[in-house]
């Protein structure tokens, strides 16, 4: 599909004030001058509560916003309001309607020039008038002023992929081994089909990574790191933290992480899986470490702004990584990689996490050349379509999806393993979101219940028992929601309003209609005014 870019460039002009200058595909432009639609001591609250509002939504299944999820809409739709001041939003919706209509895909390139907007998460823009994040179907790259950009590099597959984990002794522990086996197994149907190629740097310091980068086994394409991040404050730039030798930490600072990686063309991406790897100083933009790959030449970087939880970071690579196989786009790869976090996750907010720079023209880092045709294995691709039945039967989601993506990676047309993979996807959605149910019933979030089980229903009518569930949630919200209007009006003294909603509450559960006495109380102080009348 052919790409058309929406770019986007904002500078400071006084302060506070900032000029915003669109450019559509078909060369239209416009630009205007705006400040940021909340103040700035609000902002900077509100910026301090995306990282757990991020982290938290990994845990939840919602439908719509929850508290967790509020601030980050709220931040997405003032960003969205700066970007598009003006006419903004009649160009964009018109750069829109020519991708459609072109059949290509809309790809959104911002520059933030000053520090103080570029450290802000952009990948959380959100337009209200279409109740999306932008990013979950329009590629956006951070786009710098850096040197000329470079062509794509020739690649017969394998693609080569260098990994390092690093987790110094004095640094939160980390399930290396567990993370290790994940990524493989993630990727292990790329492997076989002789599309990706995984090796690990032996050890966790920098000479370590020096030696395995000089080493005749490459030469690599990507470096892959998994470990502990962070931004040192008083060098004012991002770090990666490895292993000094002596089990302590050596922060290696993006500057000398750019120096140790510059100089082997072949290398073409880096994605660090490292929180605060996208942070940079409110002086220097350049002073993440994903900036100062760039300025350091390297033609595409792929970081983290906030901590990404395992489940989500493997679900993402192993996305990305198909996809870059496949000779996509690496701005297409991430937009896709984001959708599997999302659709696999629901509720999550951390396909926003990483963060794209890139200065390839095209986002094609990589002209990958036709695979190698796989060996035939009959027998082994039938064992895992049978075991892949059995988990999908036996409700063993996880060893099901995995089974069938198994069968798919090896042959892709085999019998209906596309349709049960579908059914096995659906199946452990549907039993996440019942789950998410359950657990909201238990501590009495029945809004959340109730809004949980509506999906279920909408996609399955006749789920386990989750129509029961669904009145008895909707019954318990509406108790709720009458007893603290009963509790209001009490505090104010309105005794026969009271009494109304009592009778409400005694319709809906005569057994407890009265639990704390408002009704009660109420009915006591009313009788004497209507004896008296």
């Amino acid at each position: 599909m052919d790409v058309l870019d929406f770019q986007a460039e904002i500078t400071a002009t006084e302060h506070g004030v900032y000029e915003v200058t669109l450019r559509g595909p078909d060369g239209a432009e416009t630009s205007s001058r705006t400040r940021l639609s909340l103040p700035p001591d609000q902002l900077r609250a509100l910026v301090a509560r995306i990282p757990d509002a991020v982290i938290a939504s990994s845990a939840r299944v919602r439908r719509s916003a929850s508290p967790d999820e509020q601030p980050v809409q709220l931040l997405g739709r003032a960003l969205y309001e700066t970007l598009t001041a003006g006419d903004g939003r009649a160009l964009l919706a018109a750069a829109r309607h020519t991708a459609a209509r072109a059949e290509a895909q809309l790809r959104l390139v911002l520059r933030v020039r000053p520090p103080e907007l570029a450290l802000l998460p952009w990948e959380f823009l959100y337009d209200a008038a279409h109740s999306g994040y932008v990013c979950t179907t329009t590629p956006l790259i951070r786009h710098p002023q850096v040197a000329v950009p470079q062509r794509p590099l020739r690649v017969a597959p394998p693609l080569r992929v260098l990994c390092m984990i690093a987790r110094p002794g004095d640094q939160e522990t980390l399930a290396v081994e567990a993370e290790r086996q994940r990524l493989g197994a993630a990727l292990e149907g790329l492997r076989r089909d002789g599309l990706i190629e995984l090796d690990w740097v032996g050890g966790e310091t920098w000479r370590e990574l020096k030696s395995a980068l000089r080493r005749g086994s490459g030469p690599w394409h990507v470096f892959h790191f998994i470990g502990h991040g962070g931004f040192d404050r008083a060098a004012g730039e991002g770090t990666l933290a490895l292993d000094d030798g002596a089990g302590g930490t050596y922060q290696l600072g993006a500057e000398n992480l750019a120096m140790v990686l510059q100089g082997h063309s072949s290398l073409r991406l880096v994605v660090l899986n490292a929180c605060e790897t996208g942070r940079a100083s409110s002086a220097d933009p350049f002073s993440s470490v994903g900036g100062a790959l760039m300025r350091a030449g390297l033609p595409a970087a792929l970081v983290m702004q906030y901590p990404i939880s395992d489940q989500a970071a493997v679900e993402f690579s192993q996305s990305f990584y198909e996809e870059l196989a496949q000779g996509r786009t690496v701005d297409a790869a991430v937009t896709e990689a984001r959708q599997s976090v999302r659709l696999a996750l629901p509720g999550t907010l951390e396909w926003g996490t990483p963060v794209l720079y890139m200065r390839s023209l095209d986002g094609m880092l990589f002209a990958i050349g036709q695979a190698p045709a796989p060996v035939a294995r009959a027998t082994q691709v039938g064992d895992l379509y049978v075991q892949g039945l059995a988990a999908l039967y036996t409700h063993r989601w996880n060893d099901a999806v995995a089974a069938f993506r198994e069968v798919l990676a090896e042959r892709r047309d085999y019998e209906n393993a596309a349709a049960k993979l579908e059914e096995a996807l659906r199946g452990r959605r549907l039993d996440h979101l019942y789950t998410a149910a359950l657990g909201a019933a238990q501590a009495g979030q029945w809004a959340d219940a109730a809004a949980h089980l509506t999906v279920i229903l909408a996609e399955d009518p006749d789920y386990r028992d989750a129509r029961e569930r669904l009145e008895t949630a909707r019954t318990r919200s509406e108790v709720a929601s009458l007893r603290a209007e009963a509790r209001s009006l009490h505090a104010a003294g309105q005794w026969e309003a009271v009494l109304a909603v009592g009778e409400r509450l005694a319709a809906l559960v005569p057994q407890d209609a009265d639990p704390d006495g408002v009704v009660g109380e109420a009915r006591r102080r009313a009788e004497p005014r209507t004896g008296t009348e």
